[in-house]
């Protein structure tokens, strides 16, 4: 998979108006699921990421996702001090492969945006929780999956059965990010 040139001058276009930091590495991260809040890390817990790449690689970060998922989109850039350009929603399929080939990295849940990045051949750091990632992880290429296996995961559901989410909860920044520097980011 690869963008089209029309959708690469509108993403370039599109943040060169929203960029507080044009020169800056640009890592996607796609902070919601389609299918629950079994496959959505905590907010505060992408935020503490994205402030973490913001201190150490000087990093800006965009939220991608669809328009459903623009809510969880701005509630995470408002708990990142460091801030993000929310995307989510604005983009067309086309639109977000083009912005996420112009990414450095990727983070996200398992997603649709998650296998696009992983298609793309994007480091691509993919968060599981209740669904199992050997099924439906990213491609191989480039990618690494964090992923704590407890004795109910994975389920599969929707919801927590337990109200716990612990198959995401337990899983801190510091792992993404050393995901992410194992990818060479």
């Amino acid at each position: 998979i690869s963008p089209d040139s029309v959708h690469l001058a509108a993403m370039r276009n599109y943040l060169a108006a929203h960029r507080r930091r044009p020169d800056a590495r640009l890592i996607a991260i796609a902070p919601a699921a389609a299918y629950g809040p079994a496959k959505e890390w905590p907010a505060a817990k992408f935020a503490a990421v994205i402030d973490a790449l913001a201190e150490r690689l000087g990093a800006e970060c965009v939220l991608v996702g669809a328009p459903s998922e623009r809510g969880e989109c701005e509630k995470v850039a408002a708990l990142a001090s460091a801030g993000a350009i929310v995307s989510a929603g604005q983009t067309s399929i086309g639109e977000l492969i083009a912005l996420l080939s112009i990414s450095s990295a990727f983070v996200g849940n398992d997603s649709g945006c998650m296998h696009l990045a992983g298609a793309l051949g994007i480091p691509t750091v993919a968060i599981f929780g209740s669904t199992n990632p050997i099924r439906t992880g990213p491609s191989k290429t480039n990618s690494r999956v964090i992923w704590h296996r407890l004795e109910c995961s994975p389920c599969i559901a929707r919801t927590c059965r337990f109200g716990h989410y612990n198959c995401l909860r337990e899983i801190e920044p510091k792992e993404v990010l050393g995901a992410l520097s194992a990818l060479g980011v």
